[in-house]
């Protein structure tokens, strides 16, 4: 088993016991002889970097394909521990119509949103209490990551589907966080059914 053969069926390990890996930089430099890691690192820009997961998997890859093997991203994309760019936009494309597709099969209940509006007496509260009520975006992230795995099989090892999984749950995490996914903008005809309700309510913001 070759250097990059150990430290892929490490970080498989650690994926397989949690939602994701992560690898400190004090220990990968322990696997190289330090001159030439502290080298490739100051030249590449990676010194300084003091860990590694899958959302950094980039500057981890810089340094494996000169320290190790040029096809270290390859493999372990392969092992299910990294996306590529054109995994991400695939994976991003596919969430949007996981979370369209539950909108479409979503009835509306206007009663039960006008319930929440006076519950929480204001209605951007409403509505996001009434999506995470019918379109939570956590069963949403799960529903897509599972069957984004589903299409990436069959996995040479059962650990990377466990890897993949946690892998790509995180990055739809991320793509909510930071907001570049919303289900709210992607479900315009039941904003406008909420908005009615509020309307008709007198609590929509600027009267509207």
């Amino acid at each position: 088993m070759n250097r990059l053969d150990r430290l892929t069926d490490l970080l498989l390990d650690r994926a397989s016991r949690g939602r994701q890996w992560t690898l400190s930089a004090e220990e990968l430099s322990e696997w190289f002889d330090p001159v030439d890691y502290y080298r490739v690192a100051y030249r590449t820009g990676v010194l300084g970097v003091d860990g590694f997961g899958p959302e950094n998997a980039g500057e981890l890859m810089i340094l494996l394909e000169e320290l190790i093997d040029p096809g270290a991203r390859a493999a372990l994309r392969d092992a299910g521990l990294l996306l590529s760019h054109d995994d991400r936009i695939d994976l991003t494309g596919r969430f949007v119509r996981t979370i369209r597709v539950s909108v479409v099969l979503h009835v509306p209940e206007p009663e039960t949103f006008r319930s929440m509006l006076h519950q929480e007496r204001r209605y951007d509260r409403a509505v996001a209490l009434y999506l995470d009520t019918f379109l939570p975006r956590g069963d949403l992230v799960e529903r897509c990551a599972r069957d984004y795995v589903e299409v990436r099989r069959p996995f040479a090892d059962d650990r990377s589907e466990t890897a993949l999984f946690g892998c790509v749950r995180s990055y739809l995490e991320l793509l909510v966080r930071r907001h570049v996914v919303e289900v709210a903008a992607l479900a315009p005809a039941l904003i406008e059914i909420l908005g009615t309700v509020a309307r008709h309510e007198g609590m929509l913001p600027g009267g509207r």
